[in-house]
């Protein structure tokens, strides 16, 4: 999850608005996935600008860019990560990438890795 963070909003020097906007705000996931993008990355950040204004109606003067950790978003970096390497074919033992979330009696999630000659690797993703 990505958050909009130290928002600086220009308010015309309206100090009662100000103290109303948030200082931040969770990114959509459609922008997250943009952001996501190294090649995309400063018009991801333009994107993101145009969406806080249109959210709150104000222009903003800056912000900052910040990555929450939770064990979806392990999860989906990981998944990318495997199926990525096995489209590629720079992991050709990789045959299969599948997500299994609350399969494990610890409520984590999971992911499956089934690898040639009927190997299996199992994560799971646990974030404290």
């Amino acid at each position: 999850m990505l958050k909009a963070i130290n928002i600086k909003w220009d308010t015309d020097g309206d100090m009662e608005v100000l103290n109303e906007l948030p200082t931040e705000l969770i990114i959509p996931d459609d922008l997250e996935e943009l952001y996501k993008r190294k090649e995309d990355k400063e018009y991801a950040l333009e994107e993101i600008a145009d969406w806080l204004s249109e959210d709150t109606g104000f222009w903003q003067n800056g912000f900052e860019i910040e990555k929450v950790i939770t064990k979806e978003f392990v999860e989906d970096d990981l998944y990318d990560f495997f199926s990525d390497k096995m489209e590629t074919g720079d992991a050709p033992e990789i045959e299969r990438v599948g997500r299994y979330p609350d399969m494990y009696v610890t409520g984590d999630n999971g992911i499956v890795i089934d690898c040639i000659g009927g190997k299996q690797i199992r994560l799971i993703i646990q974030v404290d």
